[in-house]
């Protein structure tokens, strides 16, 4: 039996950015579910219950930003990884105590790809290829 794709969540209000950073990640054989900010974000990580692997998400998002959206969900399910992806200051992350790694806009595809599946890697344990 084939094990699952990894399931990434991509929290991300820009369209544009959001619609290539799910090519790229399905063309690398993950499968994505979309939010357009963290309170949409929020409502796919509690109907996909458990079966993440890896959360990305922007900071500077409407309706909840995306600190919000992970104070909330490291609260509930603190074992998946989050990605944060910002163009304002990387040190709110830190300064915020939340977990996770951080990648500053603007950032090439393949910068991307490789945090991603290094970060899904390390979840998923020894053997697993992404």
């Amino acid at each position: 039996m084939l094990s699952p794709k990894p399931r990434v969540l991509l929290a991300e209000d820009e369209e544009l950015v959001r619609t290539l950073l799910v090519r790229i990640m399905n063309e690398a054989g993950l499968a994505v579910e979309e939010a357009d900010n963290g309170l949409s974000g929020l409502q796919a990580a509690h109907r996909l219950d458990g079966a993440l692997s890896l959360i990305i998400t922007d900071l500077d998002m409407p309706v909840m930003d995306g600190l919000e959206f992970a104070r909330i969900l490291q609260r509930t399910d603190p074992r998946v990884p989050f990605l944060f992806i910002t163009a304002l200051d990387p040190a709110l992350v830190t300064d915020s105590g939340l977990k996770g790694e951080v990648l500053a806009k603007p950032f090439t595809p393949e910068k991307f790809l490789e945090l991603v599946t290094g970060m899904i890697a390390r979840v998923s344990g020894p053997g697993r290829r992404v």
